[in-house]
């Protein structure tokens, strides 16, 4: 029985409402069944405060190729950069894949870029041929002029045709969408990650391996450095905040309040090499990280929080390659994530069932059963979801699949 199945089942003329002390309304159904069972309200419980392991990732490739860079339009459009393989496309959110390599005269794509006003404009960053572009949604590329060689991008949160590269010599810039690329004030630096602020146009971040965080805030023309040293493999900047950012360092997920001056240690810390991170626009505490184990304490993959980096939890079932190179939150589904590996593009429904900050951090019977009431439309949320988290982690939806999922461990 699926999620939408069951909900399906369970809402007839005569709906019976759900109750851990007795009896449901109505007679016969399956949730009259689980109201007199003690049994399947403490498996909805443990259901509900399962980690995000719960939910399960898939892949469909592109195979044979390193997936190192990816790109997400709508409808769950998919630009892949990859390792021997150029330039794949899915336009079916990833269950079948192409490579688009007319006039790509490189095989080796570490970055790429959509265009969000003009999506059929594609970016796309080699670790030795510079940066290419596309203005045919991949169907043929040409390279952009006096290319720099880098493959870090980032674009101008207000002109699209002002993007940025990181290079092995520091940061270029091309105002022109890439017909020209000048040198920016940062150089002789080897620019691993770029983040352009999206709600403040000019101010973006460079990091580098070695050589520490730097912020530009007049568009590249000057830079300095932030307190964080030795540097960063990834970047995110908080969408609603952007004072808030967090950095991927081979020392875990570090994060900032005061635009990169001072940075903290978060719950992701110590041996954790962490090379790729994503943020939940929608609930920006969400934030997602790329991880492996420089001393093999663990196995890496994706880790996620739901409170701004306080804990981590694995999300990696069915992660069969946790070589994470790139994670991002499908903009149009934001409970949809896509991870890039060295085995192919593998893609989540992120509604896990992460634990809530209800009753201290786990879901009460009383709390499951008040939102299943929800659900079939008896009463209004209780006080620990009526705020973010209606829409969070623990959903309606996620609610009836672990009752679906009670229903068919206890019937079977």
């Amino acid at each position: 029985m699926t999620a939408s199945a069951g909900r399906t089942a369970m809402m007839p003329s005569a709906r019976p409402k759900l109750s851990c002390r007795g009896g449901g309304r109505g007679r016969g159904g399956f949730l009259s069944w689980i109201a007199i069972s003690a049994y399947a309200c403490a498996s909805i419980t443990s259901a509900l405060s399962a980690p995000a392991e719960a939910a399960m990732w898939s892949t469909n490739g592109p195979y044979g190729v390193g997936v190192q860079a990816l790109a997400v339009i709508a409808p769950r459009t998919l630009y892949a950069g990859t390792v021997f393989g150029g330039v794949f496309k899915s336009t079916d959110g990833g269950s079948s894949w192409s490579a688009i390599n007319t006039n790509l005269n490189s095989t080796n794509i570490f970055g790429v870029m959509v265009d969000p006003t003009a999506p059929e404009t594609i970016y796309a960053g080699s670790v030795l041929d510079g940066v290419f572009k596309s203005t045919s949604g991949g169907d043929s590329w040409y390279a952009t002029a006096s290319t720099p060689i880098g493959y870090a991008l980032a674009m101008d949160a207000a002109d699209s045709t002002i993007l940025y590269v990181g290079t092995i010599n520091g940061v270029f810039k091309t105002v022109d969408g890439g017909d020209t690329w000048k040198a920016s004030g940062l150089t002789d630096v080897n620019v691993a990650v770029l983040a352009a602020d999206p709600s403040v146009p000019g101010t973006l971040y460079a990091g580098t391996g070695l050589d520490g965080v730097f912020m530009s805030s007049d568009a590249g023309a000057m830079w300095q450095r932030t307190g964080l040293s030795p540097g960063a493999f990834a970047l995110a900047i908080d969408p609603t905040a952007s004072n808030t950012i967090y950095a991927g360092t081979a020392n875990g997920v570090l994060k900032s309040t005061d635009h990169g001056d001072h940075w903290v240690p978060t719950g992701l810390g110590a041996h954790a090499v962490v090379d790729a991170l994503a943020i939940d626009s929608t609930r920006p505490a969400t934030i997602y990280a790329g991880v492996m184990y420089s001393d093999g304490s663990g196995d890496g993959g994706v880790f996620s929080t739901t409170n701004g980096g306080d804990t981590w939890l694995p999300m990696n079932d069915g992660l069969t390659n946790r070589a994470v190179a790139a994670l991002v939150v499908d903009p149009t589904d934001p409970q949809r994530l896509y991870a890039a590996t060295g085995g192919g593009v593998f893609a989540i429904q992120a509604a896990t069932l992460a634990a809530s900050t209800c009753a201290g951090g786990v879901l009460t019977v009383a709390d499951v059963v008040a939102m299943v009431n929800v659900a079939l439309g008896y009463a209004e949320p209780p006080a620990c979801v009526s705020t973010g988290e209606r829409d969070g982690p623990i959903t309606i939806a996620a609610i009836i699949a672990a009752v679906d999922r009670v229903l068919q461990g206890a019937l079977s």
